[in-house]
């Protein structure tokens, strides 16, 4: 899987901010551990079932806490899977993230409208199985996995393996499985 730039750069970030909230954590603890050690804060500020070790503590999580790149880490592939998911929505295959920021690039765009160029829809144009497989069993198999599907490229698959091959009828996803309700 080639993982987009955007994504490389924020774990490249990720990498070196970790460490150093981590440290930073860490020095913030000592700090207030031994401020409250030496009495250097009123006691009034820490709870009244508590100590020092804890007030610090708490200060320590609150550093890595809000200072976490998690969100980064996160959000950004998250928002390269909600993009892809929008274009399928709208008929528009996207590969991956990597393609999809390239997209940013392109001058040109040339739309079929007519349909001369393309049909408009994926199709397969042809399919190679392993050495001692039969097509006709493998296209039987890939249709029933597709037949339930409404993913354009599944249905290119399906279209594919019925117009080559002549089946009976396709087995469903739920053919050989007993199904029961429990209560």
């Amino acid at each position: 899987m080639i993982i987009a730039d955007i994504i490389s750069f924020v774990f490249q970030v990720a990498s070196i901010f970790v460490p150093i909230v981590i440290t930073l954590s860490i020095v913030t603890f000592s700090a207030w551990f031994l401020c409250g050690w030496l009495g250097a804060y009123p006691k009034s500020w820490v709870a009244e079932n508590s100590n020092c070790f804890v007030f610090s503590l708490m200060f320590a999580i609150s550093v890595v806490v809000i200072a976490c790149p998690c969100a980064l880490g996160l959000a950004t592939p998250t928002v390269v899977m909600v993009a892809t998911g929008i274009g399928a929505n709208h008929g528009v295959l996207v590969k991956g993230g990597d393609a999809l920021e390239r997209a940013q690039n392109v001058n040109y765009v040339v739309f079929d409208k007519t349909g001369k160029l393309t049909q408009g829809k994926a199709i397969v144009t042809a399919a190679k199985v392993f050495p001692g497989m039969d097509l006709g069993d493998f296209l039987t198999l890939v249709a029933s996995a597709e037949a339930s599907s409404e993913h354009p490229l599944a249905k290119a698959i399906l279209d594919y393996a019925l117009h080559f091959h002549f089946f009976g009828k396709l087995p469903s996803s739920k053919d050989g499985i007993e199904q029961r309700k429990d209560k």
